[in-house]
């Protein structure tokens, strides 16, 4: 890949009006359309494994992470989603189970064989029984049992320069045409709260982050619903911004120069402004040049309708609340 451009946001944040918009430019390649690529960030994936292996040092963690890790992969290659047709297809190219076998293989220096106790914990009761039965009957051993590959891994700067690759292998078995000279869009592909440690597993990155106005992130939660959110309780939802987001590391985060930060309503209502900041940092064509028919997914109109809700769909005290406990963070 030429460059990797990533986008990131939480939850309502307006990041995928923005992974929309840049998708929609022809110089550009997003493999997964409005899908999050989140391969990397979620729990058990790839910066577990990286943080886990190199991080803790204990003497299991990366068994146990080599473990969990492939887990992941093989739910998350046969997990569907719902297209705007309502079909459900899949994100990923059956190719991404033996690209993450191989990749797991390059990146285990040495391994052998045992039976921890953690591992003894997890196996069903007929399961521990026939390791007893083995052991006891056939004189085997837990190590000629194979049940658990101890990993030793190759050291990080190897890891890091092989996990580019298995990105990059990942994203190539997406898509039809050939993306060495490509610069790829991805949505969500890192963290938020720890941009720059999070994306070093993509090659040449450039950085997004997209801020929102707290009352309408909590607004587009109650009115999704969304999963894993705290849209039940606007008490919470302070808490959870104030954790995440209202706290000086992260504030300092949006001032590095490897990043852009967009306040969507700024992006909303002056476009043309933020858009030459964008231009800009990515070193994008001065001239928009839009993809034709379904490619092109980028609404400025609708999305103009998306802010402001909170005033609608919240409650005079949920506002007031809000306004009052993250009055710093208020962007209109």
């Amino acid at each position: 890949m030429k460059q990797t451009i990533i986008v990131l946001g939480t939850w309502s944040s307006g990041s995928g009006a923005v992974a929309d918009y840049l998708s929609s430019r022809k110089e550009l390649v997003n493999p997964f359309g409005a899908n999050e690529f989140k391969i990397s960030t979620d729990p058990k994936g790839l910066h577990f494994l990286y943080n886990n292996c190199y991080l803790k040092k204990d003497l299991l963690y990366p068994s146990y992470v080599f473990d969990e890790f492939k887990e992941y992969i093989f739910n998350i290659q046969k997990y569907p989603v719902y297209s705007d047709f309502g079909k459900r297809n899949k994100i990923y190219d059956k190719k991404l189970i033996s690209i993450t076998n191989q990749f797991l293989d390059n990146v285990a220096k040495t391994r052998y064989y045992g039976f921890p106790h953690y591992k003894a914990l997890s196996l069903s009761f007929n399961e521990n029984i026939k390791v007893k039965l083995k052991k006891k009957f056939l004189n085997k051993n837990y190590a000629d049992m194979k049940i658990l590959p101890i990993i030793i891994p190759v050291d990080k700067n190897k890891f890091l320069k092989l996990s580019k690759k298995y990105i990059g292998d990942v994203i190539q078995s997406s898509i039809k045409k050939n993306i060495s000279s490509s610069r790829i869009v991805l949505n969500n592909a890192a963290n938020i709260t720890d941009p720059i440690y999070s994306s070093q597993y993509y090659p040449n990155r450039k950085i997004i982050c997209v801020t929102r106005d707290p009352r309408d992130i909590f607004s587009g939660m109650k009115m999704r619903q969304a999963n894993s959110t705290p849209w039940q309780n606007v008490n919470i939802f302070i808490d959870w911004f104030k954790y995440f987001f209202a706290n000086k590391k992260f504030q300092e985060i949006l001032k590095d120069k490897k990043i852009l930060h967009v306040k969507f309503e700024n992006f909303i209502n002056n476009f043309e402004k933020e858009n030459s900041r964008i231009i800009k940092f990515l070193n994008l064509s001065k001239k928009i040049n839009f993809k034709t028919g379904t490619e092109n997914i980028f609404n400025l109109n609708y999305s103009k309708k998306n802010i402001y809700k909170s005033k609608k769909y919240l409650t005079k005290y949920e506002l007031k609340l809000i306004e009052k406990r993250l009055k710093n963070f208020l962007q209109w």
